[in-house]
C-alpha cells in the first residue's frame, strides 16, 4: 500500500529531538586532549628554550673540557679527569639522538630498523647518560677510599681506579649491546627500569657517603669539593627521573598526567642544565679552576703554582708588588 504524505504526522515511532540546551559532560580522556591542544604553544616555546639551553651547555662543556686539557695542574688530576669525560658523555648525550636521525635518513637505513628506531635512538642516549653516571660514581668512589682507607688498601684501590675510564668506556660498550638486544627482542622499558635501578642505588650511596662526610675529622677543599660535584652531578637529575617514573606508572590518570606534561620543562631545565651548575661549583670550591677560568676570560693574569691547601703564589705576588710600589712611592 502506497504511504500518504500525512502519515507522517500519526507515526508515533519518531525519536524525541535532544534538549540543544543540554549540558554534555566532558570525560576526563577528552578533557586532558583538549587542554593539551589549547597549551600547545606553551609547550613549543618550552621546547624552543629547552634547545637553546641544551646548545649553551654543549658550548660549557666544551670550554670545560679545553680548560682541563690545557692546564698542566687541572689535568694531572684523577678527579679532574672524571669531570672531563663527564663533560664528553654530556655532549655526546645531547648529539647522540640527532646524529643518529641524521645518519638513519641520510644513509637510507629505515629499512634495517624500521619501528625499533625509536627504541635504538632512546637507548643510545641512555647510554651516555649512564657514563656520566658511572663518572660521579667514579668521584664519589675515589673521595670516600681517600677519606676512609688506610693507606695500603687505599694504595691497591687508587691503582684499580688509574683504569677506571677504561672500564666506563667498556661498560658502556656492554650496555649498548645489551640494549640493542633488549631492544629487538623485548620492550625498551625493561632498559629504562634498568636504568632508573641503577640511578637510585647511586642516589643512595651519594647520599650516605654525604652522611658520612660530617663525621670526617679537619675536612680539606681538595677531599670534600669531588663529593659535592658527584652530588650536585647526581641530584640534579633525580626531579626528571621522578617524572617519568610517574608519567608510567600514572598513564590512566589523565589530570595528574597532564600536571605532569604541562610542567616537565622544570626538572629538564635542571638536569640538562646541571652542567651550568657543575662549573660554578668548580669556580668556587676549587682555586685552580677559579685561576684556569680568569686566565681564559683576562690573559693579563699570572701563572700560578702552589699546593690545594694554600692561597694561590699569584696572589703573594700581586700583595708584594702593591707593598713595594707603596714603599718606593714619593710624598707629594
Amino acid at each position: 500500500m502506497t504511504s500518504s504524505p500525512f502519515d507522517m504526522f500519526g507515526n508515533t515511532s519518531l525519536d524525541v529531538l535532544d534538549d540543544p540546551f543540554e549540558v554534555i559532560e566532558e570525560s576526563e580522556s577528552d578533557k586532558y586532549y583538549r587542554i593539551m591542544r589549547q597549551t600547545s604553544t606553551f609547550r613549543n616555546i618550552m621546547d624552543i628554550i629547552k634547545f637553546f639551553l641544551c646548545i649553551g651547555v654543549i658550548i660549557i662543556d666544551i670550554y670545560l673540557i679545553i680548560i682541563i686539557c690545557r692546564n698542566k695542574k687541572l689535568k694531572e688530576t684523577k678527579t679532574n679527569k672524571y669531570v672531563m669525560h663527564y663533560a664528553i658523555f654530556n655532549i655526546l648525550q645531547f648529539i647522540s639522538l640527532p646524529f643518529f636521525e641524521i645518519s638513519v635518513e641520510i644513509f637510507g637505513l629505515w629499512r634495517f630498523f624500521s619501528w625499533h628506531f625509536y627504541c635504538l635512538g632512546r637507548q643510545i642516549e641512555d647510554v651516555y647518560i649512564v657514563g656520566m653516571f658511572l663518572c660521579c660514581l667514579a668521584l664519589t668512589s675515589e673521595w670516600i677510599i681517600t677519606v676512609y682507607y688506610n693507606s695500603i688498601v687505599k694504595q691497591f684501590i687508587l691503582k684499580i681506579l688509574d683504569y677506571s675510564i677504561l672500564i666506563i668506556y667498556g661498560i658502556c660498550s656492554l650496555f649498548l649491546l645489551l640494549n640493542v638486544i633488549i631492544c629487538y627482542n623485548l620492550n625498551y622499558v625493561i632498559t629504562i627500569l634498568l636504568d632508573g635501578i641503577l640511578y637510585f642505588c647511586l642516589v643512595i650511596f651519594v647520599l650516605v657517603c654525604n652522611c658520612l662526610k660530617s663525621k670526617v675529622k679537619n675536612p680539606s677543599n681538595k677531599k670534600m669539593y669531588s663529593l659535592t660535584i658527584a652530588t650536585v652531578m647526581i641530584l640534579t637529575w633525580l626531579p626528571l627521573y621522578i617524572y617519568h617514573f610517574c608519567e608510567g606508572w600514572f598513564y590512566r590518570a589523565y589530570t595528574f598526567r597532564l600536571f605532569i606534561i604541562l610542567t616537565f620543562f622544570i626538572p629538564e631545565y635542571l638536569a640538562y642544565g646541571s652542567p651550568i651548575i657543575v662549573i660554578v661549583l668548580l669556580a668556587k670550591l676549587n682555586k685552580y679552576y677559579k685561576v684556569a677560568f680568569t686566565k681564559s676570560c683576562n690573559k693579563s693574569v699570572q701563572e700560578y703554582t702552589g699546593d690545594d691547601e694554600y692561597f694561590d703564589e699569584s696572589e703573594d705576588e700581586v700583595n708584594e708588588n702593591v707593598n713595594s710600589l707603596a714603599s718606593d712611592a714619593t710624598l707629594l
